[in-house]
């Protein structure tokens, strides 16, 4: 058959075991196809053998028309998962060909609401747990970004043992998984340059986790070298043109993350412009020793220490993985064969909100632009149900981890007890006493309080309704944990816990406030 750039394409073999080549790999790498060949039982080892072959395909003049995928990603209207699945428009009943081999670690497992219910515990208001796993969705929403946003690259630095490589497993079983693997559905980065661009082949449209970049290279000049062709390699589209290839040649839009001990463009002892254009072209996100729980902000829920939350997620991804990102794609090609200039619109316009909104100086537009994608990725997997809602807000947790990254820090929450005293200082004429008031006041009243102070003794305590509290604290839920597990927070026990407490009724006989402990304070 003829793809859809008109290369002639056969397929070789029995019923039982073929394979699809193509003519053009034929012609300039004839060694690499019998080689193939030879996997599905065709033994072409003699000169002569092999001509015959290729004089029988010469003489083939009835070819049929076929979209064929070379590689996984995006193939006009379908996408092609790297386990030769498709995701297919409705009403396209073009023939597809898959003519690459499948890789059993994007097969999937477990379902989506598996992923989901078992990863909350870690992702839920958690800036970098969230933020990779945004991040691991831009693949496929290259192709639908204006001109100018190019492959994003990410890295994840850390001494050993900061949780780094889990992040990067979380972020890999959008897409892919391997219990087999200590890098999950990544890859390790013990390998050549050039085989980057086989790598970014079997990973198109989608994630590249490579991890402990400290294993490219056996020297530090191999590293450096290693460090430099990479982020440029990984930043272009294009790949190694070869003889008889299609005029337009191969281009693969992924997304890249990585994790080192330090940070790629550290490795490198070049110009100052050298190593400027690196980190341009990269988020750098660290993980500080001294960062109390790792990647975390603060611990999740159950766990005693990083290490253990940080030990259970990786599990988590040894157990599910592949259907996120196969949920969103299925929802991004309806949303394109519906109207494809409206999904580009609705992406275009996010993309510019972000940036109009992101006041943080994150340091290069080619960053800021990856920031950006990974919120719009975010927002859309939560819009389709892929993300749920209750993690948190894309916009303002991916906001914490660009600050961190352009502080070179870790993300962290600010400090809880200030946000507090901050809260109170910004609304202090809108604060009620407790002790002022005449009568309980009225539910519309209460609900459009900024909150109210109540003394017991020199101490003071402050009460913000549970509505109002939640829109003004994104991170509400790891702002009360913290403020509880440092004593400064009056919770609910029983059987089913709650942040919040019944409302005082000398303030309202009805809803739910927040209550935090001041200490003494002066109003």
């Amino acid at each position: 058959m003829r793809d859809q750039h008109g290369g002639p394409w056969i397929r070789y073999g029995t019923p039982q075991r073929a394979l699809w080549f193509a003519v053009a790999d034929l012609i300039a790498d004839p060694r690499e196809v019998f080689s193939r060949l030879s996997k599905v039982g065709a033994q072409y080892l003699t000169p002569g053998a092999q001509n015959g072959l290729k004089r029988e395909i010469e003489a083939h003049t009835d070819y049929r028309e076929a979209l064929v995928a070379a590689r996984p990603g995006w193939l006009q209207g379908f996408y092609v998962f790297g386990d030769g699945t498709r995701a297919s428009p409705r009403f396209d009943t073009r023939e597809v060909i898959v003519a690459f081999e499948p890789h059993p670690k994007f097969t999937p497992r477990g379902s989506l609401e598996d992923w989901q219910i078992a990863v909350a515990p870690f992702a839920t208001r958690q800036p970098l747990p969230f933020f990779v796993i945004a991040f691991a969705l831009i693949g496929p929403l290259l192709r639908f970004a204006p001109r100018g946003y190019i492959n994003s690259q990410a890295e994840i630095v850390g001494d050993p043992e900061t949780g780094k490589s889990s992040m990067g497993v979380l972020a890999a079983s959008v897409w892919a998984g391997n219990p087999e693997s200590d890098c999950g559905g990544g890859e390790s980065f013990d390998l050549t340059v050039n085989f980057l661009d086989t790598l970014k082949l079997n990973h198109g449209d989608s994630l590249l986790f490579l991890d402990e970049a400290n294993l490219a290279g056996a020297s530090q000049k191999d590293r450096e070298d290693f460090a430099h062709q990479m982020v440029f390699k990984v930043a272009a589209t294009g790949s190694r043109r070869r003889l008889g290839d299609a005029a337009q040649g191969e281009h693969t839009r992924l997304a890249m993350l990585s994790t080192t001990n330090a940070a790629l463009a550290d490795l490198v002892n070049g110009s100052v412009q050298v190593r400027s254009a690196l980190q341009s072209r990269r988020i750098t996100i660290r993980i500080a020793p001294e960062a109390p729980h790792g990647g975390f902000t603060f611990l999740p829920p159950g766990y005693e220490s990083a290490r253990a939350a940080s030990e259970a997620m990786v599990a988590v991804a040894d157990d599910y993985w592949g259907m996120v990102g196969r949920a969103f794609v299925k929802h991004l090609v309806r949303a394109a064969e519906r109207d494809e200039s409206r999904l580009i619109e609705v992406i275009e316009n996010n993309l510019k909100s972000y940036i109009r909104e992101d006041r943080v100086p994150v340091g290069s537009a080619r960053v800021q632009k990856s920031f950006a994608l990974a919120a719009v990725a975010a927002a859309l997997a939560q819009r389709f149900g892929v993300l749920p809602k209750e993690w948190g807000s894309p916009l303002h947790l991916i906001q914490d981890v660009a600050r961190a990254a352009a502080n070179k820090e870790a993300p962290r929450v600010a400090d809880p007890h200030a946000s507090m005293l901050a809260y109170v200082e910004a609304h202090r004429a809108a604060l009620v006493e407790v002790s002022d008031l005449a009568a309980p006041l009225s539910t519309a009243d209460f609900e459009d309080a900024a909150g109210f102070l109540r003394r017991i003794g020199d101490d003071v305590e402050l009460l913000v309704p549970a509505t109002r509290f939640q829109c003004t604290f994104q991170d509400h839920g790891a702002l009360m944990r913290r403020l509880r597990d440092a004593g400064l927070a009056q919770t609910e026990g029983g059987r089913t816990p709650k942040l919040t407490i019944k409302t005082p009724k000398t303030i309202c006989q009805e809803g739910r406030v927040y209550c935090i402990k001041l200490g003494h304070f002066t109003s």
